[in-house]
């Protein structure tokens, strides 16, 4: 029997807006960067799993390119949060 699930809820980038960080917009972009800093990281990763890694190890491939793709999104909702609170 297929059951159907509601649709999530959509993502929103931004915090509500009642919700102001500590330290503000400026703690905010410093958090990017960090994150920056990290997904940065995450690609050298990236690129020694695919030297190192046999190609059968895929699933593992995808969990590091997921990751990688998380930290691009908080980068992004970070970045929108700091606009917003400004």
């Amino acid at each position: 029997m297929l059951r159907l699930l509601p649709p999530p809820p959509p993502a929103t980038s931004s915090p509500p807006a009642d919700v102001v960080p500590r330290g503000g917009a400026d703690a905010l972009g410093a958090l990017e960067d960090d994150v920056a800093a990290l997904r940065e990281s995450m690609f050298e990763v990236l690129d020694t799993a695919r030297e190192v890694l046999p190609h059968g190890l895929t699933d593992l491939h995808v969990a590091l390119q997921r990751a990688s793709n998380e930290l691009g999104e908080a980068q992004r909702r970070l970045h929108d949060a700091a606009i917003r609170v400004g």
